[in-house]
Parts: C-alpha cells; sequence; structure tokens
C-alpha cells in the first residue's frame, strides 16, 4: 500500500493564523466505521501520525508575508486517517 502523504490545514481572521500539518508515510491499520449498515472494517487510520502546529499573531505582520510566531509544537502521536474502502473505489 502506497503512503497517503499530508493533510494540511490553515485559517486565519483579523488577528491570528493557524497551520496544521499531518504526515504518514504508514499503511495504518484496518478498524470499523460507522456506515449504513453499522459498524464494518473499511477504515485505515494510524496513531503514529506526524502532526505540526503553528500559530502566528497577524497583526506584527507590518509589511511581511508572515506573522510572529506565537507557537510551534508537534507531535508524532497523531491520528490520521490514511484509507479505505470509500477511498479505494
Amino acid at each position: 500500500m502506497l503512503p497517503w502523504g499530508q493533510w494540511q490545514l490553515q485559517a486565519h481572521n483579523h488577528r491570528f493564523e493557524v497551520e496544521l500539518l499531518g504526515t504518514t508515510e504508514l499503511a495504518g491499520t484496518l478498524l470499523r466505521a460507522p456506515t449504513e449498515q453499522g459498524l464494518q472494517i473499511c477504515c485505515r487510520e494510524t496513531l503514529r501520525g506526524q502532526l505540526s502546529l503553528t500559530l502566528r499573531d497577524r497583526q506584527s505582520c507590518l509589511g511581511h508575508h508572515q506573522g510572529q510566531i506565537i507557537v510551534e509544537d508537534a507531535s508524532s502521536l497523531a491520528g490520521l486517517e490514511v484509507g479505505g474502502k470509500a477511498w479505494e473505489s
């Protein structure tokens, strides 16, 4: 099975900007997920994904593209969906 790659989420308002980036090269584990027919083995997830978070203050940009970093952190224990029947078909 090929690695899924990455998920990226960005959001901002007038004051802050946040970015989450999740990556994995793991195939994940099959698990049961809710379907119209009840819980079925149809999904793959990993609990060992890499996740990084960056929170910036947009008001400190002063003409720069990115604001001052307030928080920057990472985890190697992120829960990430890496596939399933709906994705494969």
